[in-house]
């Protein structure tokens, strides 16, 4: 689901969260999702679900594409978030 750099891309980005379902999370293994995130915003102790750092995430979104769960989702936010 990768997004690409388009001005609308950008737009985009601004306006989703990328959240951790901890149902659907094994909690078996250590994430591979952590180890694939290019700004480290995810972290995980032990098996437990990983967590996400909003402030370090750039959403671009491979974690999503990497989790075989599903546990790793997009979230739209309800309101307009951009600061142009």
């Amino acid at each position: 689901m990768g997004f690409e750099n388009s001005d609308k891309d950008r737009k985009k980005k601004q306006s989703i969260l990328i959240v951790v379902d901890e149902e659907f999370c094994t909690k078996d293994k250590v994430c591979p999702a952590v180890a694939a995130c290019p700004v480290g915003a995810l972290s995980q102790e032990g098996f437990n679900p990983p967590k996400v750092d909003g402030v370090l995430c750039t959403r671009c979104c491979i974690c999503v594409d990497i989790c075989e769960t599903g546990a790793l989702d997009i979230e739209e936010l309800l309101f307009d978030v951009s600061f142009d």
